[in-house]
């Protein structure tokens, strides 16, 4: 059944009465009443005033001058509805509280952000992966200068080490083996997560050093929560590798429990 609008004798110029073909049905609208509401609009980098734009910012100032959040928008490129992409970077900032945790979070975690689809995560995880992966080409550079020192300390042992972790947010247990001059031979890691004795068997952790023909070993790994006590497993798991490292003739020096700005030592408590 089809309606047909005719003007209403007396009415205004909103005004429109519609008639059908059945008798029993008579409809009036007011058309003036019903109002469209436009969409909001995706904010881009170019809405922005020309002197807040972070790439223009860049570009006469440097990126070492730009702000963690206007590096983001860069990536980011734009917004979401109604909102800037300088917002949305800021928003992703205040969400994982730094650009470390950000670096660590999953695609999906980027994706329950309100304005952060699958095309800007995996922008995201890329530009980190590119990072990570720089690191490591860092690290076996640094690792090729340190191997000309002797490393004689927790203290330093712990700061060549830290560089080998990604990830804080996740647990990882390295081993560093050394030559019979105390000089690196290199880091390597040998398991990501949670640590048990179970996980952490020496065939694993001596593995790497037989491999380099080390003559000693440093062991280390990290807490998430940041807390350098010793746990009961980290202890057992000392005491384990002590006793697999006299069997094969490869001393255990040390094992470290490191954070981003400290270590704990199983040698320096007495416990090795």
């Amino acid at each position: 059944m089809w309606l047909s609008p005719v003007r209403a004798p007396g009415s205004g110029p909103g005004g429109r009465r519609f008639e059908s073909s059945h008798p029993d049905i008579s409809i009036k609208l007011s058309l003036k009443h019903i109002s469209k509401k436009s969409p909001l609009r995706t904010l881009t980098v170019s809405d922005l005033p020309p002197k807040e734009r972070p790439r223009e910012r860049l570009y006469e100032k440097g990126a070492e001058n730009l702000t963690d959040s206007e590096l983001l928008a860069i990536i980011l490129r734009t917004g979401y509805r109604g909102e800037s992409v300088i917002h949305l970077a800021q928003r992703l900032l205040s969400k994982f509280g730094s650009l470390d945790k950000l670096m660590n979070a999953s695609i999906d975690d980027l994706k329950n952000i309100k304005g952060i689809g699958t095309a800007k995560a995996s922008e995201l995880i890329s530009v980190f992966q590119i990072a990570r992966r720089i690191k490591i080409k860092d690290n076996e550079l640094s690792e090729k200068h340190i191997s000309k020192k002797i490393i004689d300390n927790p203290s330093l042992a712990a700061d060549m080490i830290r560089s080998y972790i990604p990830d804080f947010m996740r647990e990882h247990f390295l081993i560093a083996s050394f030559d019979t001059r105390g000089r690196l031979l290199g880091t390597d890691i040998v398991s990501v997560g949670i640590l048990t004795s179970s996980l952490v068997h020496p065939r694993e952790v001596f593995r790497f050093a037989i491999k380099r023909h080390a003559a000693s070993v440093i062991a280390a790994h990290n807490h998430p929560s940041g807390d350098l006590k010793p746990s009961g497993e980290d202890i057992k798991i000392t005491k384990r590798l002590h006793e697999a490292g006299k069997l094969l003739g490869i001393d255990l020096k040390d094992h470290l429990i490191i954070s981003k700005t400290s270590y704990y030592s199983f040698s320096e408590e007495g416990y090795i």
